[in-house]
């Protein structure tokens, strides 16, 4: 480390002399006559660009306002500010356009009075001035004011468009007009700022030019196309330039320590400051791979010192942060950087930018988005003799970039950091700023700590807290009990038929006291092997009122994969019915179908109580990271806990009506089954048949009047794409819940225009915490960047911390923990996600998803940590779907990932083959079909020779996601209709591709059901013909689809509140 730090300040002076000789093997930089009109510089170029794309922002002004106290000779200074114009000759040098080409053209010099202002607000009149447009064809790119506030009291506003001038040049134009002021004659510069641009055009060709692309095209490769932190709000389709800044000071005793420690290192502040942004920016981002961008003075020659223009260029730092460096490796690794890139800083910008970027990003910047300058050296000072001069301050309302962060050294470091208003809130750059200053001192304290360990404020607290709320102290069971006894008579379970609360209590009270002949009682787990019905939840309430906990096993899945739970959990009976039994797997336990149970002689009076010692009412398999599910152990208190939060926070109305859509396995059946059951609001069961057609489900949900309704983010995309008069259809749906899965910002705008006056909520949790652990509204939305998951329910307390279990500040990303009344207990087999809560008492749930705290209290979800992914709103591991891929002769390796497409997140799986096998896709596809659930199929394998990895030899996930987003091979013919042609594009919008040919298979490209219902959505909506869902498998093909469309009858308008069985 030593040696390291003693040879930092040679390598930088290698790099000085390497761009000293670079330039002595250059042609000779002589002034040369003026003939008219001439090419940009590089630089000018850039900033002519920037300023054609948002002329009126004032961005890419630089104002210079100073305050004038004293007797002020205006007429010299008038004379003066001529003769900086008369001077440099690109104060008077506008950028026409010809033919289609942006032009440098200097306008002869005439002398102009100088304008004279009475105000009486010096700093706000200035403000106007700085901020009022410059016309880059037509000039003038330099302007003076001059303000009177009194006989001697003014203020002299000069304001330079970028392309004219830089900060160097500031300064000798602060030194020319003190001396003209005084009377004296500065001396002319050698050369014009156009003799450079024209040599400049000249020296960057050939193998100079070629060797410094080569460099930087090796340099950059593969760099992420973003490296700022994730943005407080939306990032605008139109690039905008509102911005605001935010300060802070190191000074004393901290700016002391700073200076021992860096002349300790070796390096300069400046390497510092870059190490500091660069960390806080990879806790930001989590991202290991960032760049930032900072400006040399480009004046790499002597006759360019006393020369006014633009002569700056933008470097680009590259930094890799991987294995959680130290904050002393860092400096290391950020100093390498930087001598690297000052050795080529020849190659401008907007060049390497043409080469590296050529697809850009029309609202955000090429290659870097986050800046820093740095000022070490005193600047000029702006004098006139005989009078007091400083500056004036005026708040500019612009910036340049996402974020700026300028340090300049003055009694301390002065810091302040520039931030796009378009996209950072003033409290979210503030909380930015606040981290960078504490990172600082921590880095001072701890050098060699990990950067994830460095602590950067005690000041946070531990968690955000759910409100207080009494909570009924019942088991579900008996609140059930109580409802039935209240209104036996009512409606509470809706189907073909409709069971009053007494016939339900009557119903699952036989059904429990069969189960205590089968030695069901207090903590036995039963397996309920049974369709969404009504039977269903029956048979869920009567295990319960027998004492047990129920096991759901979903008869849609394989058997091979409900024998898992059967296996793992101590399950001691399965009740079925006559049409599922035939789905189990292989076991040896005691089995009831419960339409053949005899239950009517059965007494239909409840059991005596044998409840569960521990509460426990369920337990439910998730994926996992491991390869095997994990059996979730449900307790009656969480439930009931979430049940009454959603009962205080939105109370049912008179005539309200709840759905029960979901499957018993998914946690979020918890609501639907006994959120309106338990307190007098008839819940009606769909089928999976209505449910997963979106016809039939709107007209199910209208014609039952539902008024709740709880769906996956991609259900509820997939409703609105294929029924844009969804509020019409439904008018009495008036509370909508999404969870499962993160909600994108334009799927609750669209949701909010096409069902207004709804509500809509984003609540968030899992199987481990009762389904919800916290919400949030989406109509306090606003213009935020992302939907937030807001704030924890009643009783909850939900953290996010750093990996040390430390909260972390707000803004900064970290692990999502949960504590408090929402906790299941924990799993079946022990894992270290549940764990003494160190903040309060109870335990902790770490939920394996990454999340920040947003300064106005919510929290924001960042996704999964890299266990599981969620598909269509189901959790997976895509480790148990290579175990479940590994386990076919013919597969050697596998390896799975999630790739975000058009219609949601899918997998792709990747194999190589065992010795002398050759697996189709298709055969493996259909061999998963029989072990995994259909959410659990990878949408597409390919057969590889070999998986990709990384230098280091892991698995590189990254390409192998990059592969699974490669367009599939191009189609064995076009489509040859019209309506295959319709149906064609239809498909290539929502799979993200335009190779469709007449024979593709949908579900082959990648599409899956809820995709299937956008796409006959979209068949309704553009050729007016009603494809019943489930006739959509048999016509999986553009020619099969086409030709059931050509032959059905035109779709009409029915009253969508037609339904039978209503209530």
């Amino acid at each position: 480390m030593s040696d390291q730090r003693e040879c930092r300040g040679a390598r930088f002076f290698d790099a000085v002399r390497a761009v000293h000789a670079r330039q002595r093997g250059l042609p000779p930089l002589r002034a040369l006559p003026d003939t008219g009109d001439r090419p940009l510089s590089f630089s000018e170029n850039r900033l002519w660009l920037l300023g054609r794309l948002d002329p009126d922002a004032g961005a890419y002004h630089m104002p210079v306002v100073l305050r004038l106290d004293g007797d002020l000779d205006v007429t010299a200074l008038e004379v003066a500010l001529n003769s900086l114009v008369q001077r440099h000759d690109v104060l008077r040098t506008t950028f026409p356009v010809v033919d289609s080409e942006p032009v440098a053209r200097v306008t002869p010099f005439r002398p102009t009075p100088l304008r004279v202002e009475q105000v009486a607000d010096l700093a706000g009149r200035a403000a106007e001035i700085v901020a009022e447009p410059m016309d880059l064809a037509e000039g003038p790119l330099f302007r003076a004011r001059l303000l009177r506030a009194g006989p001697d009291r003014h203020a002299l506003v000069l304001c330079l468009h970028h392309v004219v001038s830089d900060g160097w040049s500031l300064g000798i134009l602060a030194g020319e007009l003190a001396e003209s002021y005084r009377g004296g004659t500065p001396a002319a510069p050698a050369v014009r700022y156009a003799d450079f641009a024209r040599w400049e055009r000249e020296a960057l060709t050939g193998e100079s030019l070629d060797g410094l692309v080569r460099h930087w095209r090796e340099r950059l490769a593969g760099l992420p196309p973003v490296s700022a932190p994730p943005s407080d709000l939306a990032r605008p389709a139109r690039r905008g330039h509102r911005g605001g800044r935010t300060r802070f000071t190191l000074t004393g005793a901290r700016a002391a320590r700073l200076d021992e420690f860096v002349r300790r290192e070796d390096v300069s502040p400046f390497v510092f400051f870059l190490a500091g942004l660069f960390a806080l920016l990879h806790r930001y981002s989590e991202q290991d791979d960032l760049a930032v961008g900072t400006v040399v003075a480009n004046r790499n020659r002597a006759e360019l010192e006393k020369v006014v223009g633009c002569f700056i260029n933008t470097l680009v730092l590259r930094v890799d942060l991987s294995g959680d460096p130290s904050f002393r490796d860092l400096l290391t690794r950020v100093h390498a950087s930087y001598v690297d890139a000052f050795a080529h800083q020849d190659l401008p910008f907007d060049q390497l930018v043409a080469r590296l970027a050529p697809n850009r990003d029309p609202v955000r910047d090429p290659v870097v988005q986050v800046m820093l300058t740095y000022q070490n050296a005193n600047p000029v000072p702006w004098r006139l003799d005989g009078l007091d001069v400083g500056p004036l301050r005026v708040e500019r309302e612009t910036a340049r970039f996402d974020l700026a962060l300028s340090v300049r050294e003055a009694d301390g470091y002065r810091c302040a950091l520039e931030y796009s208003k378009d996209l950072f809130t003033d409290d979210g750059a503030g909380w930015f700023a606040d981290n960078l200053d504490s990172l600082i001192g921590a880095a001072l304290d701890a050098p060699d700590e990990p950067l994830s360990r460095l602590v950067l404020t005690d000041d946070v607290p531990s968690s955000a807290a759910g409100r207080p709320l009494a909570v009924p102290d019942r088991l579900l069971h008996e609140l059930f009990a109580e409802q039935a006894t209240r209104t036996p008579d009512a409606p509470a379970l809706v189907a073909d038929v409709v069971l009053s609360y007494r016939e339900v209590d009557e119903r699952s009270n036989r059904l429990a006291n069969l189960l205590r002949e089968n030695g069901i009682k207090g903590g036995v787990l039963v397996a309920v092997h049974q369709r969404r019905s009504v039977e269903s939840v029956v048979s869920v309430l009567a295990v319960l009122k027998a004492g047990g906990a129920y096991l759901p096993l979903d008869p849609a899945y394989p058997a091979a994969h409900l024998a898992w739970p059967l296996e793992n959990a101590p399950v001691r009976l399965v009740l079925t019915t006559t049409d599922d039994r035939d789905g189990l797997p292989r076991h040896d336990l005691p089995t009831i179908a419960v339409d053949a149970a005899g239950l009517e002689r059965r007494p239909a009076t409840p059991p005596p109580p044998a409840d569960a010692p521990d509460g426990l009412a369920y337990v439910l398999y998730t994926s996992g990271s491991t390869g095997r599910p994990k059996g979730v152990r449900g307790v009656h208190s969480a439930t009931v806990n979430r049940l009454a939060w959603m009962w205080d926070e939105r109370p049912f109305e008179a005539g309200e009506v709840c759905v029960h859509k979901t499957a018993l396995g998914f946690v979020d059946s918890q609501w639907e089954m006994f959120g309106g059951l338990l307190r007098g609001v008839p819940t009606v069961v769909l089928s999976d048949d209505v449910v997963r057609d979106g016809a039939a489900l709107v007209r199910s949900l209208a014609g039952h009047q539902v008024s709740r309704i709880t769906l996956v983010p991609s259900l509820l995309h997939a409703l609105l794409d294929a029924f844009p008069d969804l509020g019409d259809r439904l008018p009495r749906l008036r509370h909508w819940i999404t969870s499962g899965e993160a909600v994108p910002v334009e799927l609750v705008r669209r949701f909010h225009r096409q069902v207004p006056g709804a509500a809509l909520w984003n609540l968030y949790g899992s199987t481990e915490v009762a389904a919800d652990c916290t919400w949030f509204d989406t109509a306090d939305l606003g213009d935020a960047a992302t939907v937030p998951i807001g704030r924890p329910i009643a009783n909850t307390s939900v953290y996010v911390l750093d990996p040390s279990l430390r909260p972390v500040p707000v803004g900064m990303p970290g692990r999502i923990h949960v504590g408090g009344a929402a906790l299941a207990d924990g799993y079946l087999d022990p894992d270290d996600r549940f764990r003494p809560n160190p903040f309060a008492p109870g335990r902790l749930y770490e939920t394996g998803d990454r999340g920040r705290r947003r300064h106005d209290g919510t929290i924001e979800f960042l996704g999964r940590d890299g266990g599981t992914v969620k598909v269509r709103g189901f959790r997976v591991g895509p480790a148990e779907v290579e175990h479940a891929v590994l386990t076919h002769p013919d597969v050697a390796r596998a390896a799975v990932v999630a790739v975000d497409a058009p219609g949601g997140t899918r997998l792709v799986c990747a194999v190589v083959p065992a010795p002398s096998a050759a697996p189709t896709p298709g055969e493996l596809l259909d061999f998963l079909g029989r072990l995994l659930p259909a959410h659990q199929v990878p949408s597409a394998i390919r057969v590889v020779a070999e998986l990709p990895s990384t230098p280091s030899g892991k698995l590189d996930r990254r390409a192998l996601a990059e592969a699974g987003r490669e367009a599939p091979p191009v189609p064995a013919g076009r489509p040859e209709t019209a309506v295959q042609r319709a149906i064609a594009a239809i498909w290539g919008e929502l799979l993200a591709t335009d190779q469709v040919g007449p024979a593709d298979d949908f579900f082959a490209l990648g599409g899956h059901s809820l995709l299937a219902m956008r796409v006959l959505g979209r068949v309704r909506e553009s050729l007016g013909v009603e494809i019943p869902f489930q006739r959509f498998f048999d016509l999986r093909t553009v020619r099969a689809l086409a030709e059931a469309v050509e032959h059905a009858p035109q779709a009409t308008n029915t009253d969508p509140t037609d339904h039978e069985g209503t209530l």
